[in-house]
């Protein structure tokens, strides 16, 4: 029986795997797969230049505690861009996982690895584009709201502590608000 591991991730603490989680599961369960691991990654791998997220799975994948990948949409392993997912896609390839993708569906059907490699790429481009087109989009917004005179980040006196990763991040503790 083929053992499966599902990976989920979400961006951000305020969005949900739950609904990644059970449609991932009723397509394990509709293939037959036996659900061996679930891998439940809350961070934004646009801005990361770490894999760490993915130590774990790796892994697993070397010591061969799966063999199929399931996935969302390949996405979710990656938005970096073309060569940073098909390395992704590769070493697991190259340790004999399989990637199945829930909205990708034809990419476990293709034979012929290099077709395989271009739609991966032709995916991987489109997620990078839209990360970087919805990020600018995002600042653009802030940086309007902020020259209206808006106070951009947390409200004063919240109780938000958590460390943030860019020095000058709009809603960095330490970053000056107008008041």
């Amino acid at each position: 029986m083929n053992k499966a591991a599902i990976f989920i991730r979400v961006s951000t603490e305020e969005q949900d795997t739950e609904n990644q989680r059970l449609k991932l599961m009723e397509l394990i369960n509709r293939r037959n797969y036996e659900h061996v691991k679930t891998y439940d990654v809350t961070q934004s791998v646009y801005h990361h230049a770490s894999t760490e997220y993915l130590s774990e799975l790796r892994e697993d994948a070397r010591l061969g505690k799966y063999n199929i990948l399931c996935v969302w949409s390949l996405d979710r392993l990656s938005r970096r861009g073309i060569m940073h997912t098909l390395n992704i896609v590769n070493e697991l390839c190259n340790n004999g996982i399989k990637i199945v993708s829930l909205q990708d569906g034809f990419i476990d059907t293709l034979t012929d690895n290099n077709i395989r490699d271009l739609f991966i790429a032709f995916i991987s481009f489109i997620a990078r584009y839209e990360s970087q087109r919805k990020s600018a989009n995002i600042k653009a917004g802030l940086a309007k709201k902020k020259q209206l005179g808006y106070n951009i980040g947390k409200p004063k006196g919240a109780k938000d502590i958590k460390t943030r990763r860019k020095i000058g991040y709009l809603g960095n503790q330490n970053a000056k608000t107008k008041v």
